[in-house]
């Protein structure tokens, strides 16, 4: 039985041709090493599982290769690549900076740095996660960077750039390695399953490569894990099985019973899923993202967004056709709500239920403001078309004409009756030629209507609604108690004084009593206090009228000076304290125990 080497190790690139999906960096790399360009310093960084490490061995295994290839290639076959190859070479050194991060180990890879090489050209040293050395060892590594060896050439590999200090950054080429895309991932496992002869579905290893997020060593890890358990058969059951992934077609079905109102179904689908032992929050997340897929498929060039199999995008693109997109963006809208309240509540089904609800109920929503906006276009149109009155146009005189010649206007028939101004007409005799003929005319030819009975007609209106007004004012004398008196009063201080604290505490202290109904009488101390009611006197009475429907209210003020004499109101901090003191004696006694005065 041969020794098993799982896939990320069997199938690690050996050359740069096979990286994948880093071609830009593949690309600089090769360049300069065939133009002779090469840094002191390089620094790799970005997400796990995306060739960092890799490419730093590559290349160290290029620069130092005695037989490059015209596509600037390792040949394999010199002393140094084969050395690289059984892991004898002294001139690659690697160094894990997680667990070598002291200042000692750095001095330590100083004292290597000095010794020149003894086959090849160059001394590379590759320092994994080198974001994981302290403050301490940055400091001593920092002068080496920047004035290494001519034979010496340092990569530095990260994957949080972040979090190292921008001295180092400074003397680096950086290069960001991105996330390897699904459909390359999906390719370069297809290889692999050719060459291990093993059986696959496309939208088996369309979902390890989702799974992944990015990261190509993780997508050959489930890939060995699904060869495991299927047998040598990597089907898409298979994988839906063994990542505890939620079929596609769940997800197809609760769309269509949402367009249908059908909120039972959607229920009784959500329950078969919790059935299986899905959570609650991944299926939020794996609708929304259902929702966001069949939203690509509505405009052409958002398509190629769509990161699903082929059997799965022909299913996508059939339920694009039979939804709109207004409910694609509200089922977003709503999912996106829900989840964030999702972290939160206590109920946790019960909140996804009312998701699947109100997503139910969104087809129901659009087609009522459809409806409601036709109906109110319906309605709007004959209101807005008022008959037109036409009056009758006065004649205009072009030649002299005799005074029993002239006609009167004929009567316009019209649905309104128009009843003539109450005024003295002139007769026709009386005009004269010369002023109908200076009248201004307007560009149609009809002289312009009298601007006088215009403005008398606005007055008389002006008129009848005041005369309105004041008979809807005298209808409006509703009875009132002194309970609804107190109140009014109370409300006024509260809301209209805000920023007068010295008439408002007037208003709390003093409260006014009817004398005869509807007559309202306030008693105050002094003339200073009569000074300030009467500061907002109009806007008071106004308020009660309003409130207490009474237009007859009356608002008295008196001044009773023996009230003040009767009454003692303390106002200063002496007053006060004399106030307490006849409350409760021992107070006096406190007084002295804390050895208060007054000013």
């Amino acid at each position: 039985m041969s020794e098993y080497i799982v896939s990320a190790r069997k199938y690690r690139p050996a050359k740069f041709d096979e990286i994948v999906g880093q071609e830009n960096i593949v690309k600089t790399l090769k360049n300069a090493i065939s133009n002779g360009q090469l840094a002191q310093a390089y620094l790799f960084s970005g997400p796990r599982g995306v060739g960092k490490t890799t490419c730093a061995r590559i290349f160290a295994k290029t620069i130092n290769c005695t037989q490059l290839t015209d596509e600037t290639e390792a040949c394999n076959a010199c002393e140094s690549c084969k050395a690289f190859e059984d892991n004898t070479s002294f001139n690659v050194h690697e160094l894990d900076a997680a667990s070598n991060n002291s200042v000692e180990d750095i001095r330590n890879l100083i004292e290597q740095v000095r010794i020149p090489p003894q086959i090849g050209r160059y001394k590379v040293y590759i320092i994994d996660e080198v974001h994981m050395l302290s403050q301490q060892a940055f400091n001593a590594f920092l002068k080496t960077l920047e004035e290494p060896p001519k034979h010496a050439i340092f990569i530095l590999a990260t994957t949080e750039k972040h979090k190292i200090i921008p001295t180092i950054l400074s003397r680096c080429q950086i290069f960001d390695f991105k996330r390897i895309t699904v459909s390359s991932m999906v390719n370069h496992l297809k290889r692999i399953a050719e060459k291990e002869r093993v059986g696959f579905e496309e939208d088996g290893l369309n979902i390890i490569a989702q799974k992944a997020d990015g990261s190509l060593r993780d997508s050959l890890s489930i890939f060995d894990k699904i060869v495991s358990f299927s047998d040598g058969n990597v089907s898409y059951q298979s994988v839906l099985e063994n990542l505890n992934v939620l079929d596609y077609d769940y997800y197809f079905s609760l769309v269509d019973a949402f367009y249908r109102n059908d909120y039972a179904k959607t229920i009784l689908i959500f329950d078969e899923i919790l059935d299986k032992g899905f959570n609650e929050t991944n299926f939020l997340n794996g609708l929304m993202k259902h929702f966001r897929d069949l939203l690509m498929l509505q405009n052409p060039e958002t398509v190629k967004l769509l990161e699903v199999g082929e059997n799965i995008a022909k299913k996508y693109e059939v339920q694009a056709k039979s939804v709109s997109v207004k409910f694609l963006l509200k089922g977003i809208q709503l999912l996106n709500n829900f989840s964030v309240e999702h972290k939160t509540v206590l109920d946790k089904r019960l909140h996804v239920e009312l998701a699947l609800i109100e997503l139910s109920n969104i087809t129901g929503e659009l087609n009522e403001k459809s409806t409601i906006t036709v109906k109110d276009k319906q309605e709007v149109t004959p209101a807005a078309e008022k008959p037109v009155v036409k009056e009758p146009k006065p004649a205009t005189y072009d030649t002299p004409v005799k005074p029993e010649e002239v006609k009167q206007p004929e009567k316009v028939e019209s649905k309104q009756e128009i009843k003539p101004a109450e005024k003295k007409e002139t007769p026709p005799e009386t005009t004269t030629l010369k002023e109908k003929q200076t009248k201004p005319k307007n560009p149609m030819g009809d002289i312009i209507p009298d601007v006088g009975s215009m403005l008398q007609d606005k007055t008389s209106e002006k008129k009848e609604k005041d005369t309105k007004e004041e008979s809807s004012a005298e209808e409006n004398n509703a009875d009132f108690s002194a309970e609804d008196l107190k109140q009014v009063w109370q409300k006024f201080a509260e809301f209209h004084l805000k920023e007068k604290p010295r008439l408002s505490q007037i208003f709390l202290t003093y409260s006014p009593e009817i004398k005869a109904f509807p007559e309202i009488e306030i008693e105050l101390l002094n003339e200073n206090q009569e000074a300030e009611i009467k500061s907002i006197y109009n806007e008071l009475l106004g308020y009660l009228k309003h409130k207490l429907k009474n237009s007859k209210i009356v608002l008295k003020i008196t001044v009773n000076r023996e009230k003040t004499i009767r009454t003692e109101i303390p106002y200063t901090d002496e007053e006060k304290y004399r106030h307490l003191k006849k409350e409760n004696p021992k107070i006096d006694d406190l007084k002295d125990q804390l050895n208060l005065f007054f000013d």
